[in-house]
């Protein structure tokens, strides 16, 4: 292992010998398309284009993210500029192996990609893909290997979404409303806790509100309708341009006076903090744009 970490700093050290201005830019901001880009991607899809769609890829991602924090924690590899002080990085904070952006992109751009099945949009998103797990390299904070690896679990993760996603689907269809209530609650905060029991990241409990919202929003009538070829640009732009500063505002109102200190309380806030968020975008969000007529079904 020390061998391909080696290998991996050599790697490092030899792309970024070709680093400029220019080039340091662009994979800064290209790297976000594996990370914050998301806050942006996520509603443009569901607002903008497809919310089943956006939904369906946006809990496949949130589901990616919390295997690796997992992995992450489990292997408790250091990055590479804390390795070796050649490395030129801004740094960031958490742990190495495997990276997250990587994993994350491979299954939210991979999830897309297949259900759109245009040979461009694929084409434009394995650029994205790659290009996201290279910014990792390029910008010191992941070997190599850890881009490999979050590439290869996450086409596992995707193909195995694709395979069970329809039978999972039928299963909670099957459930009555309060246990399908019961499991899309107990089943994520359950799971973060004992995330958090072993490895005392309360970070897991923002991802597993964000999965329990989501799954509340796929449920809702909201998210059943698709792209409608009536739907004005017009239309689209306004319901992006005004459902974004409430959902940063949102972001900001949600921290408002919460407690610093590790505590029941906090992971509690944290969990509802990121239910919040996507009951805003999947539920909340595209209503109000039904009551102020922003969506084709109001304005015909």
């Amino acid at each position: 292992m020390q061998a391909i970490r080696e290998q991996g700093i050599d790697f490092i050290l030899y792309i970024q010998s070709f680093h400029s201005p220019g080039l340091d830019q662009f994979f800064h901001a290209i790297t976000q398309f594996g990370g914050a880009a998301y806050l942006f991607l996520i509603p443009l899809l569901v607002w903008c284009i497809a919310p089943r769609l956006g939904l369906r890829a946006a809990l496949a991602m949130l589901v990616a993210q919390f295997l690796v924090m997992v992995l992450k924690d489990y292997f408790g590899q250091p990055r590479p500029f804390q390795v070796d002080p050649r490395i030129i990085s801004d740094g960031e904070w958490g742990l190495s192996f495997p990276s997250g952006h990587a994993q994350g992109a491979m299954v939210y751009y991979g999830l897309i990609a297949t259900v759109v099945a245009r040979r461009w949009v694929t084409a434009l998103l394995g650029v994205i893909i790659f290009l996201v797990g290279f910014s990792r390299a390029y910008l010191g904070v992941h070997y190599p290997h850890d881009v490999v690896a979050g590439w290869l679990i996450g086409a596992g993760l995707l193909y195995a979404w694709l395979t069970l996603e329809d039978s999972t689907a039928s299963f909670f269809s099957r459930l009555s409303t309060e246990k399908r209530a019961l499991l899309g609650v107990i089943l994520p905060l359950a799971v973060a806790a004992l995330h958090n029991a072993f490895y005392a990241n309360p970070a897991s409990y923002a991802i597993a509100g964000a999965v329990s919202g989501t799954i509340f929003s796929l449920a809702s009538p909201s998210a059943r309708s698709a792209f409608d070829e009536r739907d004005r640009l017009w239309r689209k732009a306004a319901r992006f341009a005004l459902g974004m500063p409430l959902l940063f505002g949102l972001v900001r109102a949600m921290r408002y006076g919460w407690p610093t200190e590790p505590s029941l309380t906090l992971s509690m806030l944290t969990f509802v903090n990121g239910a919040v968020l996507m009951l805003f975008v999947g539920i909340a969000a595209p209503r109000l744009f039904g009551w102020i007529r922003l969506t084709p079904s109001q304005a015909h």
